[in-house]
């Protein structure tokens, strides 16, 4: 079971636990207890690493425990200089689409409305197969709620 997180999250899974919202401590609880996989690849590595020192080490760390796994760059650059050929996109994510397209996860933790729009759409024929779900984290609450719990337990891959 394969999820990925978006730059837009980063912050709120690696800021500190005792100011984690609940909803990204429990996300951070399944990759950590092997319960998902987080994937990783190519353009997001580098921006999600830029983003957070934290997460830099962490990743390390993940990858090493199998927690984690890294697709390869050229792989993931492949896939992404294809959807740029066919442009049917929104958002600025190709390479985020382009590793889910490489991994077969279908989990994405992101807050970027556009990107959603994407990897949700069966229309515009980004992501094929499995419909891709979408884990957001309520900003008022910030709890982790039932319909959270059945995405991570149903997340899917194909690696």
């Amino acid at each position: 079971m394969c999820v990925i997180i978006d730059t837009s999250v980063v912050g709120l899974l690696f800021r500190n636990p005792n100011d984690r919202m609940e909803a990204a401590t429990k996300f951070l609880d399944y990759i950590n207890k092997r319960k998902v996989e987080l994937v990783v690849g190519g353009k997001l590595t580098f921006e999600l690493c830029k983003g957070s020192n934290k997460f830099e080490l962490w990743l390390s760390e993940a990858i090493r425990n199998g927690k984690a796994k890294k697709i390869s760059k050229s792989t993931v650059c492949k896939e992404e200089n294809r959807l740029k050929l066919e442009g049917n996109h929104k958002s600025n994510d190709l390479h985020v689409l382009a590793l889910a397209l490489v991994s077969g996860a279908r989990l994405l933790y992101t807050h970027d409305q556009l990107l959603i729009d994407d990897f949700k759409n069966n229309n515009n024929n980004i992501i094929t197969g499995n419909r891709g779900k979408i884990y957001k984290t309520d900003q008022s609450t910030g709890s982790f709620s039932k319909s959270q719990r059945k995405l991570l337990d149903n997340a899917y891959c194909e690696i």
